[in-house]
């Protein structure tokens, strides 16, 4: 392979990856704006509860399933 063309296909690749990061980003886009017609996209599989502004106290009203089993049976 000659350096030219080890050069176009290294920016041929940079090129391509980066469009369809953009496409990426601009589909979730859309499908956000969109959203009061169907489901955003989440962006993580965790729990929705979001633990950085619940202060301590609040912390007991909060039923997390997972966690309620395992203090139960830790308390047993």
């Amino acid at each position: 392979m000659e350096i030219q063309s080890a050069i176009n296909f290294l920016v041929g690749s940079v090129l391509f990856s980066s469009g369809v990061i953009v496409l990426c980003g601009m589909i979730v886009a859309l499908n956000n704006l969109f959203s009061k017609y169907w489901k955003p996209v989440k962006w993580t599989i965790f729990n929705p509860v979001e633990y950085r502004f619940i202060d301590p106290t609040a912390m007991n009203e909060v039923q997390i399933p997972e966690l309620t089993d395992r203090i139960q049976k830790f308390k047993k």
